[in-house]
């Protein structure tokens, strides 16, 4: 099944069976984090009721079926991306949250995938907005690109325009596009149209965002190569080079559903990702997973705790590599190396050992997992 759901297949926003729920209706209720945003500012409610983009109904399900509901996995992101100078009223993590910049920084280019309502993106927008209006001096503008299958996009459009961000500002450019994971043409699109922006043949994406994504086993694999695609470095001729920079941040929430089908994921992810999970604590309090208590994300103490928020960058031996063409070769971990006397790739398989999503679980530090 083609990971857009194109030509006659069957859209993967409509799996068969499909009978899910609005989750904001019952979601936990974090304490709110304290600001110093303009309280007249039009991407507040005015009224004190949530904002209809932090919304998920039964209408939007029905006509974007998963893409439409608003997941569990989004509102621990949310507790996260916050800048570090207002999330220690609540909460410090490590490693502290990376998405707002300081006057004088380079400019931050951010891609979610598979956005669909676009909660998280949105919720980073707020929190951009309110960290520069906290500052003296304005920080550099940030372009947010959220990014979801054609037949989402008018859900995108639609939030986005709710939150007050249809209009790019001094502070946030938030745009809306298709991109459908797995599709070369689509990254590849997307990569030129931020290069053509900063006239430069690098790879100007700094942050790649993703929220609740791994669960159907036959989506994993266009999932880790839109992952893989976005995450290279580029030159004008596209091809890939060593580099000396990390590359684009990657930042995942994730509530387990099935191990089974979804180890295989981060097994495979391991092979071009170092990463981590996120570790909290209140100002009185040990470390602890973050999403491992229900109070980090406002719940009851016997809530769900199979949730996580990981952190990482490519591994530095992964930038000259490539995708295997086979989802099952890419699943496995392996990899395309180029020949030293020649333009062409062969395949490679890195040295195996615990990887750290089975050593996270094993080391109990997932405790509830059950």
């Amino acid at each position: 099944m083609p990971a857009d759901g194109s030509n006659g297949a069957v859209d993967p926003n409509f799996p068969a069976g499909l009978r899910i729920q609005p989750s904001s209706s019952n979601r936990p209720r974090p304490p709110s984090p304290k600001t110093t945003a303009d309280p007249n500012s039009q991407t507040e409610p005015s009224d004190g009721e949530t904002p209809s983009w932090e919304v998920d109904t039964a209408q939007d399900i029905e006509l974007y079926g998963i893409a439409g509901r608003i997941w569990e996995a989004a509102y621990l992101l949310a507790r996260y991306l916050v800048p570090p100078s207002q999330a220690g009223a609540s909460l410090e993590f490590d490693p502290q949250c990376s998405f707002f910049p300081s006057p004088g920084q380079a400019p931050l280019t951010i891609v979610e995938l598979g956005s669909g309502a676009g909660y998280g993106s949105l919720h980073l927008a707020r929190q951009l907005v309110r960290h520069a209006d906290a500052l003296t001096e304005r920080p550099p503008r940030t372009r947010l690109v959220l990014t979801d299958l054609e037949n989402v996009v008018p859900l995108m459009e639609r939030n986005v325009a709710r939150a007050g961000y249809k209009e790019a500002t001094d502070i946030l450019d938030a745009r809306v596009r298709s991109l459908a994971w797995g599709n070369q043409a689509h990254s590849s699109s997307l990569i030129a149209e931020l290069q053509d922006d900063d006239r430069s043949s690098g790879n100007p994406i700094t942050h790649i965002l993703c929220s609740d994504l791994v669960y159907f086993p036959e989506l994993l694999p266009p999932l880790l190569r839109s992952i893989i695609s976005l995450s290279n470095p580029t030159n004008s001729d596209n091809r890939i080079e060593q580099s000396t920079d990390s590359g684009p941040q990657l930042v995942i929430s994730y509530k387990i559903r099935s191990l089974t089908k979804e180890q295989p994921f981060w097994s495979a992810l391991g092979s071009w990702f170092e990463f981590g999970a996120v570790d909290c604590r209140t100002a009185k309090g040990e470390w602890h997973r973050f999403g491992s208590e229900g109070a980090d994300y406002g719940a009851s103490v016997d809530a769900d705790q199979e949730l996580f928020v990981f952190v990482g960058h490519r591994r530095p031996d992964t930038f000259d590599r490539l995708a295997p063409e086979r989802d099952t070769e890419l699943m496995q971990g392996k990899r395309l190396r180029p020949c030293a006397e020649s333009d062409s790739y062969e395949l490679e398989t890195p040295a195996s050992g615990q990887d750290y999503f089975e050593w996270l679980l094993l080391s109990n530090m997932g405790a509830g997992l059950g």
